[in-house]
């Protein structure tokens, strides 16, 4: 018996060297994959930055300009900021001229072109520059739909008097490969604000349009202030000089684009960010679905908090008449900026529209423009299609569907569009002013 207990104890003792040896193996071997995982993450982060200082060095030899002192992209830390090219349709001398700005990205090289391009155009194109020329091809940036206001669509794209367009690369987000960002800025001809669009677009390496847009914001400044640059700082944020408060619109953090949610972002700024589906499709969600999922959440609790909802008749009746009313005069004003248009006076639309607001800078400029092209419009009328309540009593957004008579461009005669307004009830006058076009599209 006691020689069964003598063997039964030497195995059990051999069973428990044996384990320990093998946990032993075991946490040496998971030590060396950690360290070859740390070794794999330090040689792709020094190949991206070895990279990028080939990028930024050739940039250096290739481009004549360097960042300046006019340029609106700033940067408040030591960063990776490119060179900046300006076109301004401003400037006489400018005017009939293109500016290149040579940029290359983890060694893939291409040539931005920004300017005037003869007979009568201008605009942005980009070339890529392989070893062997044949293999060149020119293409434009994608979703650049975001600047529609700044171009003059009836004039093969050109860009609209009184604007300044700049474009630089930068490392925004720290990952070894530029980022191209592409600024309009449209002066108000009476000189009272400055409108402001941005685009960040990422190099993809993909297809034949290596790029995607993956943020951009806009911002309306008072023209009288000095400094209205926009900067990006060391925590990778936008930082937009809004002439209330320096605001952040936009900011890159783990690897996703966000939009800055504040109340501190004023009412004449807002921004966007774009996700895209494997078919590089551009897609309504968030960076992942719990992002999504709160985002929803959040948006749903503002909607409640925002919107009041009626239960006694007399209200019920009140704020029918308010909806109704809201969309009765986004109609007026439709009409009334047409004739404004046609006949070249703003004073025919003029209260009933909120001054300083968006739609107000644009009407200026599109009553200037066609009194300079000899565009003339005759309004047709038009029907509310649907109203959304934003705040109830205040803040409403009108979808109108309308018609026109269009004299003076390419496409003359009877052209029918959809067009959503938000209005805002003005208490001064009893009725509701146009704040801003929130879409406008042809059918």
């Amino acid at each position: 018996m006691r020689k069964l207990y003598k063997i039964l104890l030497i195995i059990l003792m051999f069973i428990i060297v044996s384990c320990e040896s093998n946990d032993v193996e075991e946490n040496k071997q998971s030590e060396s994959e950690a360290d070859t995982d740390t070794v794999k993450n330090t040689n792709i982060k020094d190949e991206s930055k070895s990279l990028l200082e080939k990028d930024l060095e050739w940039m250096s030899e290739k481009n004549q300009e360097d960042l300046f002192n006019e340029a609106i992209l700033q940067t408040r830390e030591d960063e990776n900021l490119g060179s900046t090219i300006s076109y301004s349709t401003m400037n006489e001398e400018e005017s009939l001229k293109s500016k290149k700005l040579f940029s290359s990205f983890q060694g893939d090289k291409f040539e931005f072109e920004l300017g005037y391009f003869p007979p009568n155009a201008d605009g942005l194109t980009v070339t890529s520059l392989h070893e062997k020329e044949r293999k060149n091809y020119s293409f434009e940036l994608p979703n650049t739909s975001i600047f529609n206001e700044f171009l003059d669509l009836e004039n093969d794209l050109s860009y609209k008097q009184y604007t300044t367009w700049q474009l630089t690369a930068a490392d925004l987000t720290r990952n070894g490969t530029l980022e191209i960002i592409y600024i309009g800025r449209m002066e108000d001809p009476d000189g009272i604000s400055k409108k402001t669009i941005v685009g960040v677009y990422k190099y993809t390496g993909i297809g034949d349009v290596p790029f995607e847009l993956v943020a951009h914001f806009i911002g309306v400044n008072e023209n009288s202030r000095t400094n209205q640059s926009i900067y990006y700082t060391e925590g990778n944020e936008f930082v937009y000089e809004d002439h209330k408060v320096n605001v952040i619109p936009v900011f890159y953090e783990n690897g996703n684009w966000y939009e800055e949610q504040t109340d501190e972002i004023s009412k004449a700024s807002s921004a966007k960010v774009f996700y895209y589906d494997e078919n590089r499709n551009i897609v309504k969600k968030g960076p992942s679905e719990t992002d999504q999922s709160e985002s929803e959440n959040k948006e749903e609790s503002e909607s409640k908090e925002e919107t009041y909802i009626p239960t006694d008749p007399d209200e019920i009746d009140k704020y029918a008449r308010e909806e109704k009313a809201a969309g009765i005069d986004a109609i007026e004003y439709a009409t009334r900026s047409t004739k404004a248009r046609r006949d070249n006076n703003y004073a025919i639309v003029e209260e009933f529209v909120q001054p300083d607001s968006p739609i107000d800078i644009e009407l200026k400029n599109l009553i200037k423009h066609d009194n300079k092209n000899d565009i003339t419009m005759t309004y047709n009328g038009g029907e509310v299609l649907e109203t959304d309540v934003i705040t109830s009593g205040e803040i409403y957004e009108v979808l109108i569907q309308h018609s026109f008579d269009i004299k003076g461009v390419k496409r003359e005669g009877n052209r029918t569009f959809r067009s959503k307004y938000r209005m805002k009830y003005d208490s001064n006058s009893g009725h509701f002013r146009a704040v801003e076009l929130i879409d406008d599209k042809e059918i």
